[in-house]
Protein backbone atom coordinates (compact mmCIF):
# COMPACT_ATOMS: atom_id res chain seq x y z
CA UNK A 1 0.00 0.00 0.00
CA UNK A 2 1.70 3.16 -1.63
CA UNK A 3 0.66 6.77 0.38
CA UNK A 4 2.07 9.34 -1.47
CA UNK A 5 0.43 12.67 -0.34
CA UNK A 6 3.29 14.43 -1.41
CA UNK A 7 3.09 13.26 -4.95
CA UNK A 8 1.34 16.03 -6.33
CA UNK A 9 1.55 18.31 -9.03
CA UNK A 10 2.92 21.04 -8.84
CA UNK A 11 4.97 19.62 -6.38
CA UNK A 12 6.30 17.35 -8.39
CA UNK A 13 5.85 17.15 -13.06
CA UNK A 14 4.79 13.97 -14.25
CA UNK A 15 7.46 13.52 -15.94
CA UNK A 16 9.67 13.47 -12.43
CA UNK A 17 6.77 10.89 -11.30
CA UNK A 18 7.67 8.90 -14.35
CA UNK A 19 11.32 8.51 -14.17
CA UNK A 20 12.21 9.11 -10.58
CA UNK A 21 9.12 7.81 -8.46
CA UNK A 22 7.37 5.22 -10.63
CA UNK A 23 10.44 3.03 -11.02
CA UNK A 24 10.96 2.61 -7.55
CA UNK A 25 7.20 1.81 -6.40
CA UNK A 26 7.15 -0.66 -9.59
CA UNK A 27 10.02 -2.45 -7.99
CA UNK A 28 8.54 -2.23 -4.52
CA UNK A 29 5.49 -3.25 -6.55
CA UNK A 30 7.11 -6.67 -8.14
CA UNK A 31 9.04 -7.41 -4.83
CA UNK A 32 5.68 -7.57 -2.65
CA UNK A 33 3.34 -9.01 -5.13
CA UNK A 34 1.90 -5.86 -6.20
CA UNK A 35 0.45 -2.79 -5.08
CA UNK A 36 -3.17 -3.42 -3.98
CA UNK A 37 -3.42 0.41 -3.20
CA UNK A 38 -2.23 3.65 -4.14
CA UNK A 39 -3.25 6.80 -2.52
CA UNK A 40 -2.38 10.13 -2.85
CA UNK A 41 -4.90 13.65 -1.63
CA UNK A 42 -2.90 15.72 -3.98
CA UNK A 43 -3.17 16.82 -7.19
CA UNK A 44 -2.87 13.06 -8.92
CA UNK A 45 -4.51 12.86 -12.01
CA UNK A 46 -1.97 13.77 -14.33
CA UNK A 47 0.18 10.66 -12.52
CA UNK A 48 -2.73 8.58 -13.72
CA UNK A 49 -1.55 6.93 -17.09
CA UNK A 50 1.77 6.21 -15.06
CA UNK A 51 -0.03 4.72 -11.99
CA UNK A 52 -2.10 2.46 -13.82
CA UNK A 53 1.13 0.54 -14.70
CA UNK A 54 1.88 -0.62 -11.05
CA UNK A 55 1.79 -4.59 -10.86
CA UNK A 56 -1.44 -5.85 -9.30
CA UNK A 57 -2.92 -2.40 -8.40
CA UNK A 58 -5.81 -3.31 -6.74
CA UNK A 59 -7.31 0.50 -5.80
CA UNK A 60 -6.85 3.98 -6.66
CA UNK A 61 -7.53 6.54 -4.69
CA UNK A 62 -8.68 9.71 -6.22
CA UNK A 63 -8.28 12.90 -3.63
CA UNK A 64 -10.87 15.37 -3.55
CA UNK A 65 -8.38 18.02 -5.99
CA UNK A 66 -7.93 15.46 -8.29
CA UNK A 67 -10.38 14.54 -11.21
CA UNK A 68 -12.74 11.31 -11.07
CA UNK A 69 -13.86 11.69 -14.90
CA UNK A 70 -10.15 11.18 -15.44
CA UNK A 71 -9.88 8.74 -13.48
CA UNK A 72 -12.59 6.91 -14.59
CA UNK A 73 -11.01 6.54 -17.96
CA UNK A 74 -8.26 5.37 -16.93
CA UNK A 75 -9.00 2.96 -14.78
CA UNK A 76 -12.00 1.52 -15.85
CA UNK A 77 -10.83 0.11 -18.97
CA UNK A 78 -8.32 -1.63 -16.66
CA UNK A 79 -10.87 -2.95 -14.19
CA UNK A 80 -9.50 -1.33 -11.46
CA UNK A 81 -11.59 0.05 -8.87
CA UNK A 82 -11.61 3.97 -7.75
CA UNK A 83 -12.28 5.21 -3.68
CA UNK A 84 -13.27 8.82 -4.64
CA UNK A 85 -12.50 10.85 -1.30
CA UNK A 86 -14.53 14.38 -1.24
CA UNK A 87 -12.76 17.45 0.93
CA UNK A 88 -14.81 17.17 4.10
CA UNK A 89 -14.67 20.70 5.23
CA UNK A 90 -15.97 21.98 1.41
CA UNK A 91 -17.84 19.56 0.70
CA UNK A 92 -19.66 18.24 3.98
CA UNK A 93 -19.26 21.26 6.05
CA UNK A 94 -19.95 23.79 3.48
CA UNK A 95 -22.54 22.63 1.03
CA UNK A 96 -25.89 22.04 1.93
CA UNK A 97 -28.05 19.14 1.58
CA UNK A 98 -29.26 19.85 -2.15
CA UNK A 99 -25.67 20.61 -2.88
CA UNK A 100 -24.59 17.86 -1.47
CA UNK A 101 -26.83 15.47 -3.72
CA UNK A 102 -25.73 17.43 -6.60
CA UNK A 103 -21.84 16.98 -6.22
CA UNK A 104 -22.93 13.27 -5.33
CA UNK A 105 -25.04 13.29 -8.47
CA UNK A 106 -22.08 14.61 -10.31
CA UNK A 107 -19.85 11.84 -9.58
CA UNK A 108 -22.18 9.07 -9.99
CA UNK A 109 -22.92 10.50 -13.62
CA UNK A 110 -18.76 10.75 -13.86
CA UNK A 111 -19.00 6.98 -12.90
CA UNK A 112 -21.43 4.71 -13.53
CA UNK A 113 -21.24 2.44 -15.99
CA UNK A 114 -17.35 2.87 -16.27
CA UNK A 115 -15.44 1.63 -13.56
CA UNK A 116 -16.31 0.26 -10.13
CA UNK A 117 -15.75 3.38 -7.22
CA UNK A 118 -16.54 4.42 -3.63
CA UNK A 119 -17.05 7.69 -2.36
CA UNK A 120 -15.69 8.79 0.95
CA UNK A 121 -15.66 11.69 3.04
CA UNK A 122 -13.78 11.09 5.78
CA UNK A 123 -10.88 12.84 8.10
CA UNK A 124 -13.90 14.90 9.62
CA UNK A 125 -12.71 17.32 11.90
CA UNK A 126 -15.09 18.80 14.52
CA UNK A 127 -15.45 22.12 13.44
CA UNK A 128 -18.26 23.65 15.33
CA UNK A 129 -20.04 21.64 18.41
CA UNK A 130 -20.36 17.96 18.40
CA UNK A 131 -23.60 18.09 17.57
CA UNK A 132 -23.56 20.19 14.61
CA UNK A 133 -20.98 17.91 13.42
CA UNK A 134 -23.42 15.25 14.04
CA UNK A 135 -25.87 17.18 12.29
CA UNK A 136 -23.57 17.59 8.75
CA UNK A 137 -22.44 13.55 8.86
CA UNK A 138 -26.37 12.64 9.08
CA UNK A 139 -27.49 15.30 5.91
CA UNK A 140 -24.05 14.19 4.31
CA UNK A 141 -25.30 10.34 4.50
CA UNK A 142 -28.93 11.22 3.75
CA UNK A 143 -27.68 13.04 0.55
CA UNK A 144 -25.54 10.21 -0.45
CA UNK A 145 -28.55 7.62 0.33
CA UNK A 146 -30.72 9.62 -2.23
CA UNK A 147 -27.94 9.49 -4.79
CA UNK A 148 -27.28 5.96 -4.41
CA UNK A 149 -30.39 4.08 -3.78
CA UNK A 150 -29.79 1.77 -0.75
CA UNK A 151 -26.08 3.09 -0.45
CA UNK A 152 -24.54 1.76 3.31
CA UNK A 153 -24.37 5.44 3.86
CA UNK A 154 -28.13 5.74 3.79
CA UNK A 155 -28.47 2.22 5.65
CA UNK A 156 -27.07 3.17 8.98
CA UNK A 157 -28.14 6.20 9.25
CA UNK A 158 -31.98 4.11 9.06
CA UNK A 159 -30.48 1.77 11.23
CA UNK A 160 -28.90 4.40 14.02
CA UNK A 161 -32.57 5.58 13.36
CA UNK A 162 -34.35 2.88 14.36
CA UNK A 163 -31.93 1.46 17.14
CA UNK A 164 -32.62 5.29 19.07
Amino acid sequence: MLFNDEVSVPMLSPGMYRNLILPHEAELGRHCGGVRYWHSCGVSHEFYEDVATLPGLKLMHVGPWSDAGRAAEVFGPRDIPLEICVNSVRDMYGLTGSEMEAQLTGIRDLCDGRVRYSVRCDGIAVLDTEEECMRKIGEWSRAAGKVFHGSLAANSVNERKDAT
